[in-house]
């Protein structure tokens, strides 16, 4: 297959199961032959490629087919919504800290990094952006997360990730922040391991300018959810303290070094 034949609108394939619970003689006797009579085309928008009910993780939020769009829309938007508002209902039990000085922040121009575990928290103590950019992961089941962005003042979503348009997603990030925006980095995503720092907060800041600051939340009273992150929900009417690094500008010259990974921050 030439380079000029694969579909910018699909993923790149991970070496992993797609569905585990499915039985292998399902698959093969009656789930291959579907595949391989409807996963095309993606030339014709009406004609639906039903590949992703196999391999759910290779079809873009952005496919061009028309269907498949208006499913992915009702699904985000269905979950996104109903997301938006418990987590404002959710924010309003808890007692927060520190929120202050971290307004002042957001304020401002910055590469504010944080782990992937801190994401839910985030969302409950900053439920409005301004001026800013995110770089998302593209993949159809993170329609509700892109929603929930949107509801919150996001207008600028850069898609990419690791192994998926990442490096052009990254430049399109840089080229936003040296033209105003400031932006949110989850530093061990999109999908771990679990609080191991990549090189893409780090390569913003260097580029852009503009001053890298990490960001924590102290939350005593929390419960975690069983993903690859293990992400924390604190407890209604539980205390969080938002808690900021200092700001740190690296020089344009300066390499990302492993050693600078395995730091963190």
């Amino acid at each position: 297959m030439r380079l000029d034949e694969v579909s910018p609108y699909v993923l790149n394939p991970r070496p992993r199961a797609c569905i585990k619970s499915v039985p292998n003689q399902f698959i093969s006797k009656i789930g291959v032959p579907l595949f391989h009579v409807l996963r095309h085309p993606h030339s014709n928008p009406f004609i639906p490629n039903f590949a992703f009910l196999f391999k759910p993780h290779i079809l873009r939020v952005d496919t061009p087919n028309l269907l498949f769009r208006l499913f992915i829309n009702l699904y985000g938007w269905s979950i996104g919504l109903f997301s938006y508002l418990l987590l404002y209902v959710w924010r309003k039990t808890l007692k927060v800290s520190g929120q202050p000085e971290a307004d002042r922040l957001l304020s401002q121009r910055y590469v504010l990094a944080l782990w992937h575990e801190d994401l839910i928290l985030y969302f409950l103590i900053f439920n409005r952006v301004h001026n800013q950019v995110w770089m998302n992961h593209p993949a159809w089941f993170m329609k509700p997360i892109h929603v929930l962005l949107y509801l919150g003042g996001m207008k600028d979503l850069v898609l990419g990730s690791s192994g998926n348009s990442g490096k052009q997603a990254l430049e399109k990030v840089v080229q936003d922040l040296k033209n105003g925006k400031n932006t949110v980095v989850a530093v061990d995503g999109p999908a771990g391991p679990p609080k191991v720092m990549k090189p893409g907060a780090l390569l913003m800041a260097r580029n852009s300018g503009l001053p890298f600051v990490s960001l924590n939340f102290n939350s005593p009273n929390h419960k975690r959810i069983g993903s690859w992150d293990r992400k924390r929900v604190p407890m209604p009417f539980s205390k969080v303290e938002v808690v900021l690094g200092k700001p740190q500008i690296l020089p344009p010259d300066v390499e990302i070094t492993e050693e600078m990974l395995k730091a963190g921050f």
